[in-house]
């Protein structure tokens, strides 16, 4: 049982902001979708390819494709949009292979582990055992009781960043830039609640409370806000039908958009589905809402960076994405990453027209 110091998980107080940065470098790097274990499609770490295996280990491949585009020492933060491992897999050897390959990657590109805002996904909390009959509102009301479905990937996140495993899992992160700053709210888009379903996203009032309170916080520097969780916000699949796990959207999507839109959020980072790609939204407001208030938001969907070919479709490659951020935009471009060290394509490339707040 996870203790939390009397309090509830979603809890607002200052265990939720948390600070990092390299005031000489201007971009986060975004990945998702890593799936260590048997869903990994890279070099497992700590072994040794067979004879004709042209696979890298995973560090390695986005140290050398981040090298050849001279983006290497720009990089201040690494965001990682959940899905660590696959269907829970939370063994010590797991968990030791994740920490051994993203501490070569952090080493790589000169970062502290603490510069890694870990998210987490479906496949990291398991809600349901699978292949079992779910008395969902049973279940919902043990793992609220425990926090046992939560307890592979907090331990994941101590051994990795160091982050106390009694914080909790909705937070902010300011991260020092050059140019500006950057307030990254991190969600938990696996809260437990009554339903028979695993894969759908959901972040609950403990999110919507976080978002608020970045609202109303104070602007010491330039700064950019953006939100990051694992499921996504609108559909990004070709076809997003119903089957035995029901739905992958974050169900109260529209409710967290429209508190990130009120608190100056401008992007929104996600993974889930493997797919790469950009979508913008804004709500229209209503007769009594300022219409400054809502300036919209950029939602961003990576891709998968580390997952194998046979959970991707056969036209997607494993992907990540660069956010260089100047002091009155931000450059989006999302890249084509492959285990054998091939030159990924450019999958896109554009500027944002954001500019960042001021105080």
């Amino acid at each position: 049982m996870l203790e939390l110091d009397g309090k509830t998980k979603d809890a607002i107080d200052d265990r939720q902001w948390e600070v990092v940065g390299n005031r000489e470098r201007d971009t986060l790097l975004h990945l998702s979708d890593l799936h260590f274990g048997t869903d990994h499609g890279f070099l497992a770490p700590g072994t040794r390819a067979p004879l004709g295996d042209l696979r890298r280990g995973l560090a390695e491949a986005i140290l050398e494709s981040l090298i050849k585009k001279d983006m290497s020492e720009r990089i201040a933060c690494i965001v990682i949009t959940g899905d660590f491992t696959t269907r829970g897999d939370w063994s010590d050897k797991t968990i030791d292979a994740i920490v051994a390959e993203l501490s070569k990657l952090t080493a790589g590109l000169k970062l502290q582990n603490h510069s890694i805002v870990a998210i987490p996904g479906n496949h990291d909390i398991l809600r349901y055992p699978a292949g079992s009959p779910v008395d969902a509102t049973a279940a919902m009301v043990d793992h609220l009781k425990d926090y046992e479905h939560e307890t592979g990937f907090r331990r994941m996140m101590f051994k990795l960043t160091g982050r106390d495993i009694n914080k909790p899992l909705h937070w902010v992160t300011t991260v020092h830039l050059k140019p500006a700053a950057v307030q990254l709210c991190a969600l938990n888009s696996c809260t437990v609640v009554a339903c028979g379903w695993t894969e759908y996203g959901y972040v609950g009032a403990g999110g919507i409370q976080i978002l608020e309170k970045l609202r109303k916080s104070n602007i010491l520097r330039p700064t950019y806000r953006l939100m990051a969780l694992h499921h996504h916000l609108v559909p990004v699949a070709r076809l997003d039908a119903p089957n035995a796990d029901g739905v992958s959207l974050t169900l109260d999507a529209i409710e967290l958009m429209d508190a990130a839109d009120r608190a100056g959020v401008r992007i929104a980072l996600h993974g889930h589905q493997h797919l790469p790609r950009v979508a913008h939204y804004r709500k229209q407001p209503n007769a009594d809402e300022t219409p400054a208030n809502y300036g919209g938001l950029v939602i961003s969907s990576v891709g998968s960076a580390g997952v194998m070919s046979s959970r991707r479709l056969s036209s997607v490659q494993n992907s990540y994405s660069l956010l260089s951020f100047s002091d009155h935009s931000v450059d989006l471009s999302t890249w084509e990453l492959y285990a054998d060290g091939t030159p990924g394509r450019n999958l896109l490339r554009t500027t944002l027209d954001i500019s960042p707040l001021r105080g």
